[in-house]
């Protein structure tokens, strides 16, 4: 079919819809409100058919409602969510002043200054929850200091001064790790220059100020040993833990395996796909005392890390068996529930199938097996071990550098390179054998002539 000229018309009902360079498809609606105003949309699809399929949804919907000020389409699911003024203008109730408490202004800072992103754009719930968890740890280490008699005095934005906040980091740097320290200590800074510009304090005793964290043994990420490994499959299979079984064959993340469906795994080929994430994230509101509370909770698939993150795993046949028999006793639960089985369905299920496994779930049942097998560390073993485990198995067997990252999913070989410098010394000196291997025989076999004399032991 020849190309569509500029000026000729497309094919009828077709609207704004154009083919991008990438092959895929751009389709832009204007979406009428109430007042006879209009929204424009932009969104890009597969296939023709998607974009006008959206498009229908969104003429079915109008006219919206005068005070939606931003239109959401899932890019997995295709659910559209309309997003009014008041969910993005919400009154202030926290009035800003010179006396503030570091507990106040946190808050004020999170919800007015961090929720909205540096360009403007509302952050995902994800990263928002991330920010008001180190928000939190802000509160604990500088809003608060205790008192020879054990009471807890509260902090003033305007108390905190360089010496302070910096001693109190380097105590957060000993208490966790380098990572966690250097993330809230950038908040920290991004914190107070807001305090500047809003008022609260008249100098920043941050500006033109760095701190820095000592340079201490490198902390090496707890994993299973490679020793452990068999026992900690045989308790996958004993409990019936295919969700742990996944996540240490395929070194994916939590989310990644929660979003697993039955079509993802190719069983012919031994492949599995990772394609989505299924993601649950808390809830946040404002009270009326200008305080960041939890409401619930959300769970809804969404798109990966990276578009390094998509990306094929090839498993063993053995565990592509255990996978066929998880299958085969899913749909018997599927049967037994009057539930149709189908490929869209979730490959690890909870308490009513259908439904993915709760946040926690991997978690608590990895935590269970290391704590039973007293596994090295145990007590700091988490999921997420179970992914660096796999990559130090990938180093260990002399995996490239370049292909362990995109089995990782990591959206730069710098990232891997740091799972790679804590093993490299092990890596050096196994070389180091192998490099004198012949010499080591030879030696062996002209040495057993030589024998130290027993005096000069």
């Amino acid at each position: 079919m020849s190309r569509r000229k500029a000026g000729e018309r497309g094919e009828k009902g077709d609207g704004c819809i154009r083919k991008t360079k990438a092959g895929t498809y751009e389709g832009t609606y204007y979406i009428h409100k109430k007042d006879e105003t209009e929204i424009r949309k932009s969104f890009t699809r597969d296939n023709r058919q998607q974009v006008k399929d959206i498009i229908a949804h969104l003429k079915v919907l109008e006219p919206i409602d005068n005070d939606i000020v931003k239109v959401e389409i899932n890019k997995i699911t295709d659910e559209i969510k309309l997003i009014r003024k008041s969910d993005l203008l919400i009154n202030k109730t926290q009035k800003l002043n010179k006396d503030m408490l570091v507990d106040d202004y946190v808050d004020y800072w999170l919800w007015y200054h961090r929720k909205k992103g540096q360009k403007g754009q509302i952050v995902k719930d994800s990263t928002f929850e991330n920010y008001v968890e180190k928000g939190n740890v802000i509160k604990r280490k500088i809003g608060q200091i205790e008192l020879e008699d054990n009471r807890i005095q509260k902090v003033k934005v305007k108390e905190l001064t360089f010496d302070f906040i910096e001693s109190k980091l380097l105590e957060l740097f000993n208490e966790t790790c380098k990572s966690t320290a250097v993330q809230t200590r950038n908040h920290i800074f991004n914190m107070m220059k807001w305090a500047k510009k809003d008022g609260v304090i008249e100098e920043n005793p941050l500006a033109d100020e760095i701190i820095n964290f000592p340079i201490s043994a490198k902390y090496k990420r707890k994993i299973i040993e490679e020793t452990d490994i068999d026992k900690v499959i045989e308790h996958c299979l004993k409990f019936w833990y295919v969700d742990v079984l996944t996540q240490l064959m395929t070194g994916a993340r939590i989310s990644e395996i929660r979003g697993l469906c039955w079509e993802d795994i190719d069983e012919d080929k031994c492949e599995i796909h990772f394609k989505n994430n299924y993601v649950t994230t808390a809830q946040y509101e404002l009270d009326n005392n200008g305080h960041i509370v939890q409401k619930g909770t959300k769970s809804d698939y969404s798109t990966l890390k990276s578009s390094h993150s998509y990306r094929i795993i090839n498993v063993d046949i053995s565990f592509m068996q255990i996978l066929k028999l998880h299958k085969f006793l899913q749909k018997q639960i599927a049967e037994r529930k009057g539930i149709e089985f189908k490929e869209t369905d979730p490959v690890f299920t909870g308490r009513w199938y259908g439904k993915q496994l709760g946040k926690n779930t991997t978690n608590e049942r990895i935590k269970r097996i290391v704590e039973d097998l007293k596994i090295k560390n145990w007590e700091e073993i988490s999921s997420h071990c179970l992914r660096k485990s796999f990559c130090c198995a990938g180093i260990l067997n002399d995996v490239p550098l370049e292909y362990m990252s995109q089995l990782m999913g990591h959206s730069s070989t710098k990232v891997t390179e740091e799972y790679y410098s804590e093993y490299k010394q092990e890596k050096i000196n196994s070389y180091a054998k192998q490099t004198n291997k012949n010499r080591v025989i030879a030696l062996q076999k002209i040495n057993k002539g030589y024998s130290v004399p027993a005096t000069a032991i």
